[in-house]
This record gives C-alpha cells, structure tokens and sequence, in this order.
C-alpha cells in the first residue's frame, strides 16, 4: 500500500508478506515485510533493514491498514498476520513537514467519498490523492487524504473530482491542519466544515 512515511510529498510503498502454502516445500512461509522510500518520484529504494526490527523479521503477513494511531499526524500501519498477533507500527520517522489532511464528505456522491480525486498544485509540483474503498486483504485504511510539503514549497490550489463527475476548482493557501470538506447537493460550490490547527 501507498503511504508517505517521511510526509515528503511523495508516496512511498509498505508490502506486509508471507507465504500462503507450503508448496514448493523448501518455501519458507514466514517473509520479511517490504518499505521502499518514494526518493522524489524517480526510484524507490527499500529500507526496511533500516525501518526497525519488525521488518527484518519473518511473519504470514495478510492484511494492513494506514491511520493515525498515536495521533501525531503522521501514518501509523497496522498489520495483521495467520497465528500472530497484530503488529501496530508507530512510525517514529522524522517528518519533512507538518501534513494537510483533508476528509471528503459526500452528498451527491456516495457517502464516503469513494472515487473522489484531488489534486493539490503548489509552488513545485502536483500532488494527486484518491478516495480508495478498497486496499489490504480484510482490511481498509482511514480515508483522509494526506499530504506532506516541503518547507520551500507553498500550495496554490486544489481541484477536486467527485465520484459523480463533478470537478471543482479552488485557490488554495493552506499547508498544513485537518480539514473537512462537504459536498453540496448542486455541486457548485464546497462546504468547509472545519478547519482546526490540530498539530
């Protein structure tokens, strides 16, 4: 699954793993889990030998979810695995920014947002999230759509697309905090729900 570890921006990639069968019977079934470090969108280059002693040893990974367990604004992954307990890895990374995370609410749209993409420009780049329903086997992930920006990089505007079809425009200045952001039945215009400074 996709998830910015660093909150640099770009998506890196976690892979929970483990073997399902015995066959061929010199297969091992435990495997190590995978990281790869997104490096500025032109390789992934993977450090879970670095990531910390969960990765460098062997589970029957199945499923994973990406949250905010502690609550510091960054992603946490929790995975589950056949005749183990769950593992919950606090990502303890440090962070090139604060993050912007946006919740979409739809009215129109289903209620959650499923399909919906938003696509934040800034200073240096175009970001691109998705509102997905699906993910790790048995398993789905909070559906905030996070993004890191690099301390030299301010955004300019975010365009949203909603399941339905509808694409909105906005100028956008805001880096960093949670905000909420509702559908309105005609599709015209946005609804901010809220806008806290949480971290």
């Amino acid at each position: 699954m996709f998830v910015d570890v660093d909150l640099d921006g770009a998506e890196d990639l976690f892979a929970t793993n483990g073997h399902v069968m015995l066959h061929p019977r010199d297969s091992a079934l435990l495997q190590c889990p995978l990281l790869f470090h997104n490096r500025a969108g032109r390789r992934m280059v993977n450090v879970a030998n670095s990531a910390g002693a969960y990765f460098t040893t062997g589970h029957m990974g199945r499923g994973a979810a990406v949250g905010d367990f502690d609550g510091d604004a960054d992603a946490d992954v929790i995975v589950s695995h056949t005749n183990e307990p769950v593992a919950l890895l606090i990502n303890e990374t440090q962070a090139q920014s604060q993050p912007l995370s946006i919740r979409l609410i739809g009215i129109s749209s289903n209620r959650d947002a499923i399909g919906a993409t938003a696509i934040l420009t800034t200073t240096r780049r175009t970001l691109l999230r998705q509102v997905k329903g699906g993910g790790s086997y048995l398993s789905t992930s909070t559906r905030e759509l996070v993004w890191g920006l690099l301390s030299d990089e301010e955004p300019m505007s975010l365009s949203l697309h909603w399941p339905g079809g509808k694409r909105i425009e906005l100028p956008w200045n805001l880096k960093s905090g949670r905000v909420t952001i509702r559908e309105t039945s005609q599709g015209e215009a946005l609804d901010i729900v809220d806008a806290p400074k949480c971290y």
